[in-house]
């Protein structure tokens, strides 16, 4: 009873401050009743940088950039108000944070003579935040009102404290891991490192789909295997390592620098160990998807590979490579390569693209939120001490210099997905048949990339006018300056000066040469920067929740590696989390992979309204979105070609920018 009133209290009062209604796909796009006034205009490309200085110099002095809150990252320093959350999306957040905090309190309560009964403070690394539940419905909306997220967080997650030695929360089996889920509902896919099918199948449609790659030369990328092993492995029985490679059926991953991480605690009385493994895959003949053929567990601390026929050392491997898939997703392929990349580009946008102006109108829903959960991220997961320090392998000091290296590993021009795909030679149908992440990006992309070609086609007759759009030009080069840039009038010029004191972008250059300067450019740019905000990033967070059962993809591991031909379950069990760290895991994952807000193509409802010629491209485009999603839920009835179902980049599953 005192749940139900609690929500309703939160959604009567929330409701009641609602100051925008939902957007409405089902309104005509000429229905111009209630339309804002700045929607009512035609959108329109300034002729000069004066045209619009006024409020460009308003919005500079709003949106600067910081590179200091993630040391050598340029992210928003401050958070304008216009960029607070919606009240929905509020409402939506919180209604999965009271689940999660009742779950954790409940796990708390089912096993508290494991924990230290001394509690240190608040504000010391290893808490258990308790905090009674009285007063909070109206504190939390009290909360909402002036913004205050951080607090709402910090209240709703409980960050668990470490768990005392002896008993210590260490898994005896594996459904002690069941523990973690009094309230929750349990995982439905728990086995994605016991079953061989499901952890090949993780690495073509799971957590991180870009770190497989086709193999082109035997002695270099797959040395660790030879015929004699090859043929021991069932499906391979009478293949050959030299035909699997001619007709480009052998693939791996390799996370082998990942040994190279400066290892954490996971408590004071617990240490954490790293690797750096490699997997191999093999198609079999006349098969369509990729089986795991070996694993290098790591060159220097365990030299050799380890087989499919090894038993529990098999499992050990498997978990090991999940463990480094799962550091490297949260760091580079999630946090580094779309919410980092779109943060800078979305600050740089507000700063040199107008309102009106018709890229603003394209392109400002695709950064709706981000500015805001970044900000919200860097305060309560990448500080010292917070979760990224407590849940991943890494020190503290390793994942500070880890962000801005995953920032800087690829250029925008690097993110192109037909050109990505081609680079990691994943491209080859005949080859690799079943890529689920591969197939159904490439329909988003080729949809995306038309509707926006249509759309700059309207405003761009030629290139010339793209190299003469003084605002895109500005946009451009701040993404990839080091200093931030500013326009001023002097007599009749205007002036456009690096301010030395201030950050900029600082991404790495892209276009030609740093430039866009031809209709080609521009789309191409456009459609990488609204494919990372939307069906790039739903690639990588959505698949989270598989990770909310910690054996799939332990964030850390602890236990040393068993002698050679020694390894048992025991062994396995020891390496994993303890429940602690796997609540903690479960909860934040959980949270992140569970809010779905907006949806691919649902544009606030007037913003294409004033202007006819965009009418029948958007239209076009909405259509090809329900057509896309029509094609995936057929490919995953096709169960020969597509064994396990790949939902994540549906568009009805796909919102319109990063906002969780």
């Amino acid at each position: 009873m005192f749940k139900s009133l609690y929500l309703f209290l939160i959604t009567l009062i929330v409701n009641a401050c609602r100051s925008v209604a939902e957007p409405s796909d089902t309104k005509s796009l000429s229905d111009l009743g209630g339309v804002p006034n700045l929607l009512k205009k035609i959108p329109v490309i300034p002729e000069t940088l004066s045209d619009n200085l006024n409020e460009l110099d308003k919005s500079r002095e709003e949106y600067q950039y910081s590179d200091t809150k993630i040391p050598g990252v340029s992210i928003l320093n401050n958070l304008p108000d216009a960029q607070g959350p919606d009240n929905e999306w509020s409402l939506l957040v919180l209604i999965k944070l009271r689940k999660i905090r009742e779950n954790t309190l409940s796990f708390y309560d089912n096993v508290q003579t494991w924990y230290n009964k001394k509690y240190p403070e608040r504000n010391e690394r290893f808490v258990f935040q308790y905090v009674p539940e009285y007063k909070n419905a109206l504190e939390t909306v009290k909360l909402i009102a002036i913004k205050n997220f951080d607090s709402i967080i910090r209240f709703y997650l409980v960050k668990t404290g470490y768990i005392n030695q002896g008993k210590g929360g260490m898994v005896n089996q594996i459904s002690d891991y069941d523990l973690v889920f009094p309230v929750l509902p349990k995982p439905s896919v728990q086995d994605i490192v016991t079953n061989d099918d499901k952890f090949a199948n993780a690495y073509v449609a799971g957590l991180n789909p870009m770190l497989i790659e086709g193999v082109s030369d035997l002695k270099n990328q797959f040395r660790a295997l030879d015929n004699a092993a090859f043929r021991k492995i069932n499906g391979f029985q009478n293949d050959t390592l030299e035909a699997a490679l001619r007709e480009k059926r052998l693939y791996m991953a390799d996370l082998s620098f990942m040994g190279q991480t400066i290892a954490g605690r996971q408590n004071p009385s617990r240490e954490k160990f790293v690797y750096g493994p490699k997997s191999y895959f093999a198609v079999p003949k006349g098969e369509s998807s990729i089986k795991p053929v070996g694993i290098t567990i790591d060159d220097i601390k365990a030299p050799g590979i380890v087989l499919p026929q090894d038993g529990a050392m098999w499992t050990i491997a498997k978990t090991i490579m999940n463990s480094a898939t799962a550091n490297h997703h949260e760091i580079f392929a999630h946090l580094g390569q779309t919410h980092l990349v779109i943060d800078p580009i979305a600050v740089a946008c507000y700063r040199h693209i107008s309102a009106n102006h018709p890229l603003s109108r394209l392109m400002r829903p695709h950064f709706h939120g981000t500015m805001f959960i970044n900000s919200l991220a860097v305060t309560l997961l990448a500080k010292e001490g917070e979760v990224v320090d407590l849940a991943l392998w890494g020190s503290s000091e390793n994942n500070r210099k880890a962000i801005p290296d995953s920032v800087q590993q690829h250029s925008l021009n690097d993110l192109v997905i037909p050109s990505r795909m081609a680079a990691r030679k994943i491209d080859n149908l005949s080859g690799l048949p079943n890529c689920p992440y591969r197939d159904d990006s490439l329909l988003l992309w080729t949809a995306m990339s038309k509707w926006v070609s249509s759309y700059v086609d309207i405003y761009y007759a030629q290139d010339e006018n793209v190299k003469k759009d003084q605002e895109l030009a500005l946009w451009v080069r701040e993404i990839q300056s080091p200093f931030a840039l500013q326009v001023t009038r002097r007599d009749r010029s205007m002036i456009v000066e690096e301010q030395r004191n201030q950050p900029g972008g600082n991404l790495k250059p892209f276009g030609k040469n740093g430039a866009i300067e031809t209709k080609d450019d521009l789309v191409s740019f456009l459609t990488v920067v609204m494919f990372t905000a939307s069906a790039q990033h739903a690639s990588v967070n959505f698949p989270q929740t598989d990770m909310m059962h910690t054996p799939n993809y332990p964030l850390s591991l602890s236990g040393k590696l068993p002698a050679p031909g020694s390894a048992t379950e025991k062994d396995w069990l020891n390496m994993l989390p303890t429940l602690d760290m796997a609540t903690l895991q479960a909860e934040f994952l959980g949270f992140l992979g569970q809010i779905y807000y907006t949806k691919l193509g649902g544009y606030p409802t007037f913003q294409f309204a004033v202007d006819s010629r965009v009418h029948p491209a958007f239209n076009n485009y909405r259509k090809e979105l329900l057509n896309i999603e029509t094609t995936i839920n057929e490919r995953n009835r096709d169960t020969k070609l597509r064994p396990h179902s790949y939902t994540h980049l549906l568009p009805s599953k796909i919102p319109m920018s990063i906002n969780i």
